[in-house]
Formats: C-alpha cells, sequence, structure tokens
C-alpha cells in the first residue's frame, strides 16, 4: 500500500480510466506533442497511461520523466511498468525518483531499482532513490554525488539486477 504521507511526500499521481488528464493538461499548456513525448497520449488521442500510477523522476530542479505502474491484474509483467522518456529539454537520463527527497550532504544514499522500493526504505528513514528500471547514466552518478557521500546498491536479483549491478561497478 501507499499511504497519504507517501503520496504527498513523493508527488505520485494516479491517471483514472478516462482522458481527463488529457484536457487538464491541455489546459494547463502542455501540447499534443509533449503528451505524446510523455507517453500519455497515443496515436489515436486517447489516453495511452489509463489505470496507471504515476512516479515523477526529477533531478532536483524539476520532473524530468514520469514513470507509469499499472495496476491492472490482467497486463503481462513486461507491459506493467513504462516510462515516459524525456519532459521537455531535460532527459531522463537526467532525473532519479525520490531525488528531491534526500537532503543536503546525505552520508549515505541507497539506489533501488524501483519506485516502491525507494518508497519502502524512506519509511525506515533510509534515504532512497530509483532508476526506474533504466541504467545508472553517468548524469545519473553525477545527480546522485551531488548530494550523497556514499551510494549503496539495491538491484533486483534478477538477471537484469545482476548485470546492471556489475556493469555499475566496472564504470563507478
Amino acid at each position: 500500500g501507499i499511504y497519504d504521507e507517501q503520496i504527498e511526500k513523493f508527488r505520485i499521481g494516479f491517471i483514472p480510466y478516462s482522458n481527463v488528464i488529457l484536457d487538464l493538461l491541455r489546459k494547463t499548456g502542455v501540447t499534443e506533442d509533449e503528451m505524446t513525448a510523455m507517453k500519455i497520449k497515443n496515436s489515436t488521442d486517447n489516453c495511452s497511461v489509463k489505470d496507471r500510477i504515476v512516479y515523477p523522476f526529477e533531478n532536483g530542479t524539476r520532473i524530468t520523466a514520469l514513470c507509469y505502474r499499472s495496476i491492472n491484474p490482467n497486463i503481462a509483467k513486461e507491459f506493467r511498468y513504462m516510462n515516459s522518456g524525456s519532459i521537455g529539454n531535460t532527459q531522463i537520463k537526467n532525473g532519479l525518483f525520490g531525488f528531491s527527497q534526500l537532503g543536503d550532504n546525505v552520508s549515505n544514499v541507497v539506489c533501488c531499482e524501483g519506485a516502491m522500493d525507494a518508497i519502502a526504505l524512506s519509511e525506515y528513514g533510509v534515504p532512497a532513490v530509483a532508476l526506474g528500471g533504466l541504467a545508472m547514466y553517468v548524469e545519473r552518478y553525477r545527480l546522485l554525488k551531488s548530494k550523497a557521500k556514499n551510494i549503496t546498491l539495491l538491484l533486483d536479483t534478477d538477471e537484469a539486477g545482476r548485470n546492471a549491478s556489475l556493469k555499475i561497478a566496472e564504470n563507478y
């Protein structure tokens, strides 16, 4: 479960089964091209992320991307998560989930694969961010090092997580 405090702290949202989100975005000045780039709108002008929890990825000054998590139990595992791609002039690799919640000069931060892992750790007072299933790009590493002395990886134990851990260890 996600609690109200976590929803507010991490700015988590939910897109219901409707196109209401598209109308809201249009009213706030988001262009059709931007909605398509964020993968909120598909080629048939319908919302492509209905019934999904939305997690923002940030770099401290702005949202760089969104991650959408389906709550539909009939969706195949490989389609449960979807990343928006870059938003505006920033790139998805420039942001991390939970980055804005880190204090300044944190001695240790845990870098997880998924947003729910970072949320769970924060509930126990552990500073954590999530990669959202994406790589540890140089930009993300620099972003983390700007706030934390030590970074601990806590990735999934599947093949992808093990391979990512090895690649990160080789490069950083």
